[in-house]
């Protein structure tokens, strides 16, 4: 039994000894890792051109809603009416306005849902788009900066507070969209 431990012993010490001198350092080195953790939806909210996009998305959301507000004022308008004078109009008549009445309904909820749907189109799209300059941002920092990863926080249970590097890529981005805005006045 004695002889096992020994052999035992030996084939771990090999086994060691073998790992060692075949596995490059880089891999055995965690002090070199270096991992960010980026908030996209921070970055989105807080940056110049995130912002600037945010209110120009409320101010076409608060013209949408202004028309569609509109449009039912127009049809409680028509309402009232029908209701109003519904006791002294024909059979006729009264089927005609309460189909005039649902048609214009059924109009106002499809204006609403295609405003709707034009609204969460639009900001895909915008979102999208400054996705796609994060990502530049974030490999150029990744790489300038020796990050062996970056992630999104949306993707990730907990990290410390001392690898987060969302304020360093605001202020890329803004750094970023600030040369390219001076750059298209010129």
């Amino acid at each position: 039994m004695s002889n096992n431990k020994i052999f035992t012993g030996c084939f771990i010490k090999v086994f060691l000894f073998t790992l060692f001198i075949f596995v490059p350092g880089e891999l055995l080195a965690a002090s070199r890792i270096k991992i960010g953790v980026v908030n996209a939806d921070k970055v989105f909210q807080e940056s110049i051109r995130g912002k600037e996009i945010i209110g120009s998305l409320k101010i076409k959301i608060n013209r949408e809603q202004e028309k569609i507000r509109k449009n039912q004022e127009k049809l409680n308008e028509l309402k009232n009416q029908l209701n109003k004078q519904s006791l002294v109009m024909s059979e006729d008549l009264k089927r005609k306005k309460e189909n005039d009445y649902r048609m214009k309904l059924r109009a106002l909820q499809r204006q609403a849902k295609d405003a709707e749907e034009e609204m969460q189109i639009s900001q895909r799209e915008i979102r999208a788009e400054v996705l796609s300059d994060l990502m530049g941002i974030i490999r150029d920092l990744g790489k300038r900066e020796g990050f062996t990863y970056i992630v999104t926080s949306e993707f990730v249970v907990y990290s410390d507070k001392s690898i987060e590097i969302t304020k360093k890529i605001i202020n890329e981005y803004n750094k970023k969209y600030r040369q390219r805005k001076s750059s298209k006045k010129k």
